[in-house]
């Protein structure tokens, strides 16, 4: 028997995220590159065979070992088996120069073609991990539209719910305590809405309709104290905030009802772009930037 509401699936957490996007293209891309560099590498009198061991090598090490859990180690073993076999390879000359541009061309290929390995991998596990209703297998990262979906998470687990019900999500907002559960967010064809920090205490509650230009609920100007920071947490890292940038669980429950209904920012509060000395900028924490 699952304690979890219908249609919510619950998996295993996980916080190391790989980026969304461009990895399969830069693999491509250095793998042209690589060739390139090979033929030029042949052609400036470097042995064939010798070429082609360097390439491998490079290339081979980072896919091969994609499945471990270490990236940073992975990152260097790699590194250090392409200089290792570019040294023990090498020859003089110009053909040296092109022969180092095939090691490092073949390593930036194999780097990157690890990097869609593992996010696979990753993916296929945690839809292996999942409870409650069927994963819709829905990768809202990259900017897709994965129509209308929930996702909220506690220290040992994340929760989504796909067309997810009013009462569901706002159950989720009013849990939010600021330590174990901190945020909430809800994708909308390419838009989404954030509820982070403390139900009990103070909220932030930002929305996007692209995932790349963002406004915030604010409060009134010229209120004693508005402009004081407060410490909030939003997806498990503190952010100084100010107070006239924080609401209460009533107006965010109130603005997460209309974005669920509506799909569009409620006008009853004032919202308020991000910026940074004027300019546009996302101030959501890294991590939770990485799930756009």
């Amino acid at each position: 028997m699952s304690d979890l509401p219908p249609g919510v699936t619950r998996y295993p957490a996980d916080r190391r995220r790989v980026t969304a996007g461009r990895s399969g293209s830069a693999a491509a891309l250095f793998s042209a590159v690589l060739v390139v560099v090979a033929v030029v590498a042949v052609l400036e009198g470097a042995d064939a065979v010798r070429v082609l061991v360097v390439a491998l090598v490079a290339l081979v090490v980072p896919v091969a070992t994609a499945a471990l859990p270490w990236t940073r180690v992975r990152t260097v073993l790699s590194v250090v088996a392409a200089l290792a076999v570019f040294f023990a390879l090498g020859v003089g000359g110009a053909a040296n120069v092109f022969l180092l541009f095939t090691a490092l061309s073949a390593l930036a290929a194999g780097l990157t073609l690890g990097a869609v390995l593992e996010r696979r991998w990753r993916w296929q596990r945690r839809l292996a991990g999942a409870e409650g209703a069927p994963p819709a297998g829905r990768d809202p990262r990259g900017g897709k539209d994965v129509g209308v979906l929930a996702w909220w998470a506690d220290v040992d687990h994340q929760y989504e719910m796909v067309d997810p019900t009013v009462e569901v999500v706002l159950d989720a907002v009013r849990a939010l305590d600021g330590r174990e559960r901190s945020v909430v967010s809800v994708y909308r064809g390419t838009g989404r809405l954030d509820v982070a920090g403390n139900a009990s205490g103070v909220l932030v509650v930002q929305q996007s309709d692209d995932r790349a230009h963002w406004c915030q609920v604010v409060g009134p100007d010229g209120v004693p104290g508005s402009e004081d920071a407060l410490g909030v947490v939003v997806a498990g890292a503190v952010l100084g905030v100010q107070r006239r940038r924080t609401t209460d669980r009533e107006t965010a429950e109130r603005v997460m009802r209309t974005w669920l209904v509506d799909g569009t920012r409620d006008s009853s509060v004032r919202w308020e772009p991000h910026s940074a000395w004027g300019r546009a900028q996302d101030l959501r924490p890294a991590w939770l930037r990485s799930t756009d």
